[in-house]
């Protein structure tokens, strides 16, 4: 992958401006998220919910998880998530996507989110009772409110901002979430936690197509780039360039899992864009 943008030209392979950068949180908002940890962690042993607990380790399931982003590739691919839900596969979205699938007749298994302001995504009180909220325990504690009534799973995020300390003292297994610089990544580690070996994964585009997003436009305010993937061009940004490159060196990594103490992983990526172009270029099956 080349990058061009401001910052000029960045060797392949890499964004032109330090990996830390691309965190969704700067220093000046670390107590807040680790206020927000404690707050939501509490609610587990003070019982204000009792539909909520913490993710644990399952056994191997059947079947697949079904990660639904919402790039603008969901458009063309939401019959193959039908077909996929009709056959019994667990479908999760993140945030809006969850809204998406429900206005085209599909009523997603789970809603992933990790969104550390207070302002909620879409019409999250109007989806389906049933449908189970993965909430990262640094989320903002009013989504929690909001959810209260719902059947809610908290997850927590395995990046160094202090939360573990926090964590160790409510959680006595915890299962700390790795992954990449957008929480549709994180959800494969989630999934993995749950159980599952196969993962399908929908709406990961990494850049800009005539919107951000399969539903209304959510057009971000971050300083565009070009990335060139195999003799294409595509309008990105820091954060999406970089979600193509953590893709492929998760995936790596569970490959190398699989190969060194045989836990089987499989994946497939569906849409068309920046991360599915990289994808394809470093062997990923990508349809």
């Amino acid at each position: 992958m080349r990058i061009e943008g401001p910052g000029g030209c960045a060797p392949p392979g890499f964004c032109p401006v330090p990996v830390s950068n691309f965190l969704r949180f700067d220093e000046t908002q670390k107590p807040e998220m680790l206020a927000s940890v404690e707050i939501n962690c509490r609610r587990v042993v003070q019982g204000d919910n009792p539909n909520i607990s913490f993710l644990r380790i399952e056994k191997e399931l059947p079947g697949a998880f079904v990660i639904v982003a919402g790039g603008p590739s969901l458009l063309g691919t939401i019959e193959r998530i039908r077909a996929l839900n009709a056959a019994g596969n667990r479908i999760v979205a993140m945030n809006d996507a969850a809204s998406y699938l429900i206005e085209n007749g599909i009523t997603p298994w789970g809603c992933c989110m990790w969104e550390t302001a207070a302002a909620l995504h879409g019409d999250v009180l109007g989806r389906p009772p049933d449908i189970t909220y993965l909430l990262a325990s640094r989320a903002h504690p009013d989504h929690y409110a909001h959810l209260r009534e719902r059947r809610i799973v908290i997850w927590h995020t395995l990046d160094d901002i202090g939360e573990r300390e926090i964590i160790d003292r409510h959680d006595d297994a915890p299962v700390m979430i790795a992954g990449g610089s957008v929480h549709a990544l994180r959800c494969i580690e989630i999934g993995r936690a749950m159980g599952y070996r196969s993962f399908h994964l929908f709406g990961l585009d990494g850049c800009y197509g005539t919107t951000t997003h399969a539903y209304k436009d959510q057009r971000q305010t971050a300083t565009e780039l070009i990335a060139h993937v195999g003799g294409r061009e595509f309008r990105t940004h820091t954060l999406w360039a970089q979600s193509a490159i953590d893709l492929v060196n998760q995936v790596r990594a569970y490959r190398h899992q699989h190969e060194v103490h045989g836990t089987p992983f499989n994946i497939c990526v569906h849409g068309d864009g920046l991360v599915q172009a990289f994808a394809r270029d470093h062997g990923l099956i990508v349809v």
